[in-house]
């Protein structure tokens, strides 16, 4: 190990989001997928997360549906016909 970069600070830096080529938002991903397949044996992936992220939003709507009918179905077997005040 050289001295030099074991004493020098880490270096970063800092940048609005429409400065970033292109290049470097792909060699950030490449390497996030690398290291994903790295520590998964190639079972996860980037496309894969990807893919799974993109459902979210899509089980949400569908438990949210499940939950107003569940209401709707408990709301037309009930027996009392007016609201406490």
């Amino acid at each position: 190990m050289n001295t030099l970069s074991a004493t020098r600070e880490r270096e970063t830096a800092v940048a609005p989001l429409d400065t970033i080529g292109n290049e470097d938002a792909e060699a950030g991903a490449n390497a996030f997928d690398a290291w994903l397949r790295s520590i998964s044996d190639s079972q996860i992936t980037l496309a894969r997360l990807k893919s799974i992220a993109e459902f979210i939003p899509i089980v949400n709507n569908v438990i949210s549906a499940a939950d107003a009918v569940s209401d709707i179905i408990v709301l037309a077997e009930s027996e009392k016909t007016e609201c406490d005040p």
